[in-house]
């Protein structure tokens, strides 16, 4: 972590962090541990949307402002409910940092957009830059008011998107934050025909047809609700006990339960993607960007090239990898955050 994109100023220490091992997670008196470190540390600060929606959300502060080493802002996925990333918040803190997390408009314990509140499990959204709108909320709201020594921000798959669209935003909360890494970013999103960019097809003519005739809030065809994963050979992570700690949000909290998308969101989140490629090189703040090598939720050419435009707007810019291009976890799937240990 001390060396992927989180801001540490100079001479601070790169020691190396203490992360959580799955043998430890395993033993039942240390996921205890890290459930009362999240009912206990952690502290609700709910956050109004945008339009007036309520989202959830969640700050878990360092006792010692002095020693900590800045505040992440941690941003998640699609389907993601916080509650999801337990046990990264807690090793994020005993590393030293304030940790500030909120479930997105539409998923997670927050309020679901109006046009869903009859199905709250499709996953649907009626802007893009809600969501974007929501997270500068959340910073300028919540985070930056605590005066941190220094902010960064880790987005996930969506959260990517929706990180790099405020990144490009010129919001002057922009220019307050020191880095940020995007881990499997969706830059470009995989369709309804296996392995084929929804760009091709869905997103260029499917969905926008469906928003154009009223049916964007329904679920898109062969659309499914909330199902666990398999707790093998399946496409979000190797670790077997990471995924059923994953399905245990679902089973125990059905409030946060999202199955497939609507057409508006697919829609709405291919436009988003390609404006974030294109415009990647309008992003002045230090970016990681990572990249899961058995990635089938992505494409990683998405993230390719928003690296390309990056490295190609200026000098010395890039995502972190060779030649400015994404650093590559080769034969990881796309959950980088609950992967296996190795």
């Amino acid at each position: 972590l001390a060396g992927l994109g989180l801001g540490l100023a100079a001479g601070a220490s790169a020691q190396t962090p203490r992360l959580t091992t799955e043998a430890e997670l395993a033993d039942p008196a240390v996921a205890a541990a890290i459930d009362r470190f999240w009912a206990e540390r952690g502290e609700a600060r709910p956050l109004t949307g945008q339009g007036g929606l309520q989202l959830a959300a969640r700050r878990f502060v360092q006792p010692d402002r002095a020693s900590e080493r800045g505040a992440i802002v941690l941003v998640s996925g699609r389907t993601e409910a916080m509650l999801k990333y337990k046990e990264v918040v807690h090793d994020l803190f005993r590393n030293g940092w304030s940790v500030y997390i909120h479930d997105h408009r539409g998923q997670g314990e927050s309020a679901r957009e109006p046009a869903v509140q009859a199905a709250p499990d499709i996953g649907h959204v009626e802007r893009f830059d809600d969501y974007v709108a929501d997270l500068d909320a959340w910073i300028t709201g919540e985070v930056l008011p605590a005066g941190h020594a220094r902010v960064v921000l880790w987005a996930h798959s969506m959260g990517g998107a929706i990180t790099a669209r405020w990144l490009q935003s010129g919001r002057p909360s922009v220019a307050r934050v020191q880095a940020a890494t995007l881990s499997s970013p969706m830059l470009a999103i995989t369709g309804l025909v296996p392995g084929l960019s929804a760009e091709l097809f869905s997103c260029s003519l499917l969905a926008h047809t469906a928003v154009a005739v009223g049916a964007g809030a329904r679920r898109h065809w062969g659309g499914q609700g909330w199902q666990p994963a398999a707790l093998q050979d399946n496409v979000y992570t190797h670790s077997r006990l990471r995924t059923q700690r994953m399905n245990d949000v679902g089973t125990g909290a059905p409030v946060t339960r999202l199955g497939a998308p609507s057409w508006g969101w697919i829609a709405r989140s291919c436009d988003a993607a390609r404006a974030a490629r294109e415009e990647a090189g309008r992003i002045t703040t230090p970016v990681t960007v990572i990249v899961a090598g058995g990635d089938r939720i992505v494409l990683n050419s998405g993230a390719e090239a928003f690296c390309r435009n990056l490295a190609a707007a200026r000098a010395g810019a890039g995502c972190g990898g060779e030649g400015g291009g994404p650093v590559v976890v080769p034969g990881a799937h796309h959950e980088l955050l609950i992967e296996r240990d190795d």
